[in-house]
C-alpha cells in the first residue's frame, strides 16, 4: 500500500463482537464501515459459534459481496471473538487481499492464552498457531498506548491508518463505534472500552 493512499475518503472497517453469556451457543460480530474523515457508510453484522472456528469465514462473507474492493484495511478488537473463536488473518488477507489489523489496550500473556488452550481445545494448537501468524507490536498513540497484531501490511503503514482513524484515545473509530453498538444490542445502553 502506497503511502499517497492515504486520504480523507478511504474507508476502513472495523469489528467487535457483541458481548456473550457461555451458556449460550452463538453470538454476534459487528463491522462499522468507516471513512477516514468520519463519515460512516454502514455496517454489517454476523452470528458466530462461541468458541467455533467460524470467524474468519463470517468476515469474509460480510465483506467480499459488497465491500472488498472499498476497503483498504479491517480493523478488529483483538485477534478473538465469542470466546477463543480465532481470526485467521493470513486467510483474511488471502482471500480479499484486505491488509487486517488487530488491537488491543495490551498485550495479552501468551503463555496464559497457550495454557487455556490446550485445557479446553483438542485443536488448541490450531487455535495457537492462528494467533501467532501477525507481527506484534505495541504502539504508543495519543498519549496511551495498544497491542496491535498486523498482517499484510507493514508496520509504518498500520500506525498511520490507526493514527488517521483514531479520533480520541486510542482505539480507531470504526472499532469504538462498532464497540458501542455491540454493547447497547447486549445491555440496552452503550458502554466504552
Amino acid at each position: 500500500m502506497k503511502l499517497e493512499q492515504y486520504k480523507q475518503n478511504i474507508r476502513c472497517i472495523g469489528f467487535d463482537d457483541l458481548p456473550f453469556n457461555r451458556n449460550n451457543k452463538h453470538t454476534h460480530i459487528l463491522g462499522t464501515i468507516m471513512r477516514a474523515s468520519g463519515y460512516i457508510d454502514g455496517f454489517v453484522y454476523k452470528i458466530i459459534e462461541i468458541d467455533g472456528l467460524d470467524s474468519t469465514e463470517k468476515i469474509i462473507k460480510s465483506i467480499e459481496s459488497r465491500y472488498k474492493d472499498q476497503l483498504k484495511c479491517i480493523f478488529t478488537h483483538g485477534l478473538t471473538f465469542g470466546g477463543f473463536n480465532v481470526i485467521d488473518s493470513k486467510k483474511i488477507y488471502e482471500n480479499l487481499g484486505i491488509p487486517l489489523i488487530a488491537i488491543t489496550k495490551k498485550e495479552p500473556n501468551m503463555e496464559n492464552v497457550k495454557n487455556a488452550l490446550m485445557k479446553h481445545f483438542s485443536d488448541w494448537n490450531l487455535r495457537y498457531y492462528i494467533l501467532n501468524i501477525p507481527e506484534k507490536e505495541n504502539l504508543k498513540i495519543n498519549n496511551g498506548k495498544i497491542f496491535l497484531q498486523y498482517y499484510g501490511i507493514s508496520l509504518e503503514n498500520a500506525e498511520k491508518l490507526i493514527k488517521m482513524f483514531t479520533k480520541n484515545g486510542t482505539i480507531p473509530e470504526p472499532i469504538r463505534i462498532s464497540h458501542l453498538i455491540a454493547t447497547s444490542i447486549k445491555f440496552g445502553n452503550s458502554k466504552g472500552f
